[in-house]
């Protein structure tokens, strides 16, 4: 017996006796019934897609990591051919950084979708379809080097810093200003008060790589990243 015929017979039969039992059943089939539609469709766009159309998906990822370590990542989708207009896809991302990768699976469900994830160490490069899971070619994956946008009283230079990192903080509170270093796995390596508006930090002790500093003050709350090199 089909489900549709399980479900039709389920909400003809019982008594008052048993109504709260036959509407659970009621709703199990139901469950089952979407299920199996959900199931249907997928299938059905799958052979719409990739059988019955032409062509393949090509794509082009624009990525940025923020200051608190999230990854945007933006995607857009064209097709080779215009018997299908998109192809819903997951797409397998991985991402490397200091000595660290992890790999993601991203759905892709409508063109120009852009994904924020956290990942806990400073990306350095992003490659897609490695091993081949999907067809596709000539994939393009651009780093956005626009400045993320945060707040216009700190600054901090040059990155990549040699021997000294300057911090300066251009608004007008006298507040005190407490700055917290971080290495590329979140471990303080050192912290101190912030002693006038423009400040050296000798870094030349400093191994190679990307660091996290943490600016917190009565009006200020920031993590900004840098390089030593």
């Amino acid at each position: 017996m089909d489900d549709d015929a399980s479900l039709k017979m389920e909400d003809q039969s019982g008594c008052a006796g048993y109504g709260a039992r036959s509407k659970d059943r009621t709703i199990v089939a139901r469950s089952k019934v979407s299920d199996r539609h959900t199931r249907i469709v997928r299938a059905g766009e799958f052979f719409n897609d990739w059988i019955y159309g032409e062509g393949f998906p090509k794509y082009n990822f624009t990525w940025q990591q923020d200051s608190l370590n999230n990854l945007l990542l933006n995607v857009n989708q064209t097709t080779t051919h215009n018997s299908v207009n998109f192809y819903e896809m997951h797409l397998p991302i991985h991402v490397y950084g200091n000595n660290a990768d992890t790999v993601l699976r991203l759905h892709n469900t409508y063109n120009n979708q852009t994904f924020k994830t956290f990942i806990n160490f400073a990306i350095d490069s992003i490659k897609f379809n490695e091993n081949y899971d999907i067809i596709t070619k000539n994939a393009s994956i651009i780093q956005n080097v626009t400045e993320i946008k945060t707040n216009n009283f700190v600054k901090i230079y040059p990155s990549p810093a040699k021997d000294f990192l300057t911090i300066e903080i251009s608004n007008s509170n006298n507040e005190e200003i407490n700055l917290k270093m971080l290495n590329i796995n979140g471990s303080v390596i050192d912290e101190f008060q912030l002693k006038s508006k423009k400040q050296q930090i000798d870094v030349s002790k400093f191994a190679k790589g990307l660091y996290f500093i943490q600016i917190k003050g009565k009006t200020l709350n920031e993590v900004r990243k840098f390089e030593v090199q």
